[in-house]
């Protein structure tokens, strides 16, 4: 199942829509996934104390997460030479 982000189908808008619609949608979608793949492959991504993930969301005009959530980055290249 694939989502339109192009505007013609108004169930998700991440670049929003009609004559104010963002001009770099192409180049967005052509790197999305290189740079997702590049900050998995680069970075261990952990919880703090391997805490529980509050994923409870607030009711708003946008949807937002009730909690901040708090990850740790660390580097997986040896910085050491």
């Amino acid at each position: 199942m694939g989502l339109d982000v192009k505007w013609t189908n108004f169930e998700l808008i991440p670049f929003g829509a009609g004559r104010r619609h963002c001009p770099g949608i192409g180049l967005a979608s052509q790197t999305l996934h290189m740079v997702l793949a590049t900050l998995l492959q680069k970075f261990d991504l952990s919880i703090p104390n391997n805490a529980h993930i509050d994923m409870s969301a607030t009711a708003r005009l946008t949807n937002a997460k009730a909690t901040s959530l708090e990850v740790l980055v660390s580097s997986r290249l040896n910085t050491t030479i």
